[in-house]
């Protein structure tokens, strides 16, 4: 094989460790999340701030994946649903909590709500109760409720339930040493290179000597460039290198386009890389595992 392939292996007792402490994390910012909401005069900020936590729920997958060393995104998928799951059922249940009684704003109380939340007929008949008559009003209109309000919440929940999966299925496994059973560490060169539009023809230079291909082309200061990535860990024979093609969008935004992902070289011809070009280390990462 050319290039990096996930094993599909999981550290079952890292991944469930972590799972349970995200969960924990998610019943403390679907409180938060309702605290901001039911404070929130702009229907506008709140849907950003319903964007925000989607992505919280997916970065927080994604640490799942990390710390319980993940080399399979369906597990990973699997995961980011339950989490998003669990994230729309107790922001509903902060909701609810706050609806009912004057000690909504009160965390015990919202917590006494996620086991009684699980008596699904009371607590439907409850959403159909505020359905019907609405809580809240846009502008100067009336009080939002039936079918909008249902669309609306179905919007929220479709939000906060999806972005997660959305965010492991865009993301590609990083490389994993099976022998060492870490992941490598990612260095990022500091130099840029001329822009590659050809796979096939960097796949083959970088093959047959990394550090030789990548002195044969010429740095570049402007857009589009090359940024080159190496994965390697000490003692490992193998390694791994990446190149995106960075370019700028119309709104001067930078886009990453892999041109070559995760191609397996020599821990030797990695080695020589690093000791030629600086780079920076992926500290987040290396903190995760």
């Amino acid at each position: 094989m050319t290039h990096y392939t996930p094993s599909g292996k999981v550290d079952t007792v890292r991944a469930i460790g972590a799972f349970l402490v995200a969960a924990a994390v998610v019943v403390v910012l679907s409180f938060a999340y309702n605290a901001i909401n039911s404070w929130m005069p702009f229907i506008y900020l709140s849907a950003l701030i319903c964007l925000g936590y989607g992505i919280g729920v997916g970065i927080l997958t994604r640490m799942v994946m990390s710390f319980g060393k993940f080399r399979n995104k369906t597990l990973g998928l699997a995961v980011a649903v339950a989490l998003g799951l669990l994230a729309v059922y107790t922001a509903w249940m902060a909701y609810l909590a706050h609806v009912s009684s004057d000690m909504g704003h009160s965390f015990t109380y919202y917590l006494s709500w996620l086991a009684y939340g699980l008596e699904f007929k009371e607590t439907f008949a409850f959403i159909g109760e505020i359905n019907s008559v609405g809580l809240w009003t846009i502008g100067s209109g009336g009080s939002v409720s039936g079918i909008f309000l249902g669309v609306v919440w179905a919007i929220e929940a479709i939000i906060i339930l999806g972005v997660a999966p959305f965010m492991v299925f865009s993301t590609t496994l990083p490389p994993f040493s099976e022998s060492q059973d870490k992941f490598f560490d990612e260095v990022t060169l500091n130099n840029n290179f001329q822009s590659l539009l050809s796979g096939v023809e960097a796949t083959s230079g970088l093959k047959d000597n990394a550090l030789t291909y990548l002195k044969s082309i010429e740095l570049s200061n402007g857009y589009p460039y090359s940024r080159v990535s190496v994965f390697t860990l000490p003692r490992d024979s193998e390694a791994y290198i990446s190149v995106n093609r960075i370019r700028v969008d119309e709104k001067n935004n930078e886009v990453s386009v892999p041109v070559v992902e995760h191609l397996r070289i020599s821990g030797m011809d990695a080695r020589e890389v690093l000791d030629a070009y600086k780079g920076d280390k992926d500290k987040i990462g290396a903190l995760l595992t």
